[in-house]
C-alpha cells in the first residue's frame, strides 16, 4: 500500500486480516485516495461489486477524479 500512496496510484481495497482495515479505512476515508470494495456474508468480494470499484476509482465522476488526483473525491 505504501508504494501506492507515493506513487499516486488509485487503488480498490480488499481487507482481509490484520493491518488492512485500518489502512483501508484510512486510504478511502481519512487520504481519500481508495475505494474500499464490500465483501458478500461469505467474506468474498463478487464480480459486480469489484467492477463497481473499479468504475469508481477510474471512472469520470468527480469522485474519481479526487481519486486519482490528490484525494478527497
Amino acid at each position: 500500500m505504501s508504494e501506492a500512496v507515493v506513487s499516486g496510484v488509485p487503488m480498490v481495497m480488499l481487507p482481509q486480516w490484520i493491518e488492512q482495515a485500518t489502512n483501508a479505512r484510512l486510504a478511502e476515508a481519512v487520504w481519500g485516495i481508495a475505494l474500499r470494495a464490500e465483501a458478500g456474508d461469505d467474506g468474498i468480494v463478487d464480480a459486480v461489486e469489484l467492477r463497481r470499484g473499479l468504475d469508481v476509482v477510474m471512472g469520470e465522476g468527480d469522485r474519481a477524479r479526487g481519486i486519482r488526483s490528490d484525494g478527497g473525491g
